[in-house]
């Protein structure tokens, strides 16, 4: 038997026997090295958190969490809408101040494009 292992390692083919014991080796590493990740991330999760974080628990389809404000239902969305979107259009479109105290006012958007068309027209040689 030992010479045709010898003679098969001459001939540069590995013999056909497996050693269990390699074998039994690899698992059992593949195997800790497993166990000491999962108890590695079981530290990082748990041991390292800050403390304020440790009373706050994520919330939970039973127990959603608490609403900071109190609820309150449009019972008109459509004219909320509708009011939001007239007031962004004078704001657009309007003349208004922003700030009369130290004069600066808003003008409409067309306005201020002509204006700043000009502005560069002037400006360039």
């Amino acid at each position: 038997m030992a010479e045709a292992a010898a003679s098969a390692r001459s001939a540069g083919h590995s013999p056909d026997n497996v050693s269990v014991r390699a074998l039994a080796i690899g698992g059992a590493a593949i195997i800790a090295t497993v166990v000491i990740a999962i108890v590695v991330a079981f530290v990082l999760v748990h041991g390292m958190t800050p403390a304020r974080l440790k009373g706050r628990i994520a919330a939970e389809p039973s127990q959603p969490p608490p609403i900071a404000a109190p609820e309150r239902l449009q019972y008109e969305p459509a004219s909320d809408i509708a009011r939001f979107k007239a007031q962004k259009q004078q704001l657009l479109h309007g003349y208004g101040w922003v700030d009369r105290a130290h004069g600066i006012a808003h003008i409409p958007i067309d306005e201020a494009m002509k204006l700043l068309v000009d502005q560069q027209k002037r400006a360039t040689p």
